[in-house]
């Protein structure tokens, strides 16, 4: 009987590692969301000023050779 207590102990202590782990994994996930989020929406505007440099850099004539250099450098 004190054998099968003991086991029962282990057994939940086992279940309250596995659910603090699971808790800490869903935070993890939560902020790599939060992050992939601000980062599609940082190069959403990033792409958008891309776009309106290289519009102003065709009507302006022979600019655009420079912006898209410039573009090739951010990354």
């Amino acid at each position: 009987v004190e054998r099968s207590r003991g086991l029962g102990d282990v057994y939940k202590r086992q279940c309250l590692i596995s659910s603090e782990r699971d808790r800490t994994l869903q935070v993890e996930l939560e902020g790599a969301q939060v992050l992939c989020s601000r980062l599609e929406e940082i190069l959403g505007r990033s792409l958008e000023c891309l776009n309106s440099l290289e519009t102003l850099a065709a009507i302006g004539g022979g600019e655009l050779e420079s912006v898209r250099i410039h573009h090739k450098h951010a990354y």
